[in-house]
């Protein structure tokens, strides 16, 4: 049964690497999106490599009411049998698998699937250039391959993960009490907890009618800080912390060496693109959608 113009009717979820786990925030979103779809009382299934079956999150998602499915992105048959009768796909793969997600899409339109998340879920991408931001070309790149297949898709940008603040700004050794800074650090910033993404995705699919949502950005935040309020908050809890501006010329040599992605996340906050200024004509269309979303502030995980 169709629900493109139904709001509230139970729908069928499929969350495409919501098992999480790993150590960067990032790779949790999809198990916090599976358990706030769940909360909803929505079906939902989780599509997991079979590697994944048998961890700790996999076995806490199944008793939480989540079906966990063995996928081999390779294989047609695995996905068109997981995808059967699904309502909506929430993409949480690693943007970088490209192969997995056009596989996913291929078979959500061949299942009948409504509407795909894409795994969005940063910076706004319809500001990137391909030439210059090629760590994340992959998450527009997937957009227009929706595009091209004519899929419905709705896609969400919420600056960085609330969660990231403290790691990123004092870096891999925290004991040193050094917030590092690309150039100025005086452009806004707009971070989204994970827990809040979650929710935003799950309210929103839940009970908006699909053809409201279908081909549709959005750009969320729970709080748009600059790099320089983050130290000075954080200075209030580490007195002896010092502030270092590095310079943009010296990260960007460092990242023409590395093609660090983290490097270049700090470059491209550093000047204001794709969050902060980059989401604010795109939150207004979020609020629409869900004007009850009470986001928590950054400070809270500082």
């Amino acid at each position: 049964m169709s629900t493109q113009g139904i709001a509230s009717e139970q729908r069928v979820f499929a969350v495409a690497g919501g098992v999480g786990g790993g150590e960067f925030p990032s790779a949790s979103l999809g198990n916090y999106v599976v358990k706030a779809l769940l909360a909803k009382g929505n079906e939902v299934r989780v599509l997991a490599r079979s590697h994944s079956l048998e961890s700790p999150a996999a076995k806490d998602l199944v008793e939480t009411g989540a079906r966990v499915i063995a996928v081999d992105y390779g294989s047609q048959s695995d996905l068109d049998e997981a995808l059967k009768g699904v309502h909506v796909v929430v993409s949480a793969l690693n943007p970088s698998a490209v192969q997995a997600q056009h596989a996913l899409a291929d078979a959500s339109k061949r299942c009948g699937v409504e509407l795909l998340l894409p795994a969005e879920y940063g910076p706004n991408s319809l500001e990137i250039d391909e030439q210059v931001d090629f760590p994340v070309w992959a998450k527009m790149a997937f957009r227009q391959y929706l595009e091209s297949i004519g899929f419905p898709y709705y896609a969400i940008f919420c600056g960085l993960f609330a969660e990231w603040a403290e790691g990123f700004i004092l870096g891999a050794e925290p004991e040193k009490n050094e917030a590092r800074i690309v150039g100025k650090g005086d452009k806004k910033i707009s971070f989204t907890a994970l827990g809040d993404v979650a929710e935003f995705i799950a309210a929103t699919t839940t009970t908006l009618p699909i053809s409201k949502l279908s081909n549709t950005c959005v750009g969320i935040s729970g709080s748009d800080r600059t790099w320089n309020e983050i130290a000075e908050f954080l200075q209030k809890k580490r007195p002896e912390l010092k502030v270092i501006h590095e310079p943009v010329a010296d990260t960007e040599a460092e990242f023409a060496e590395t093609k660090n992605t983290l490097l270049w996340i700090k470059l491209h906050m550093d000047k204001g693109l794709g969050t902060g200024e980059g989401l604010q004509g795109l939150t207004t269309k979020s609020r629409e959608l869900y004007p009850e979303w009470k986001p928590r502030s950054v400070e809270e995980f500082l």
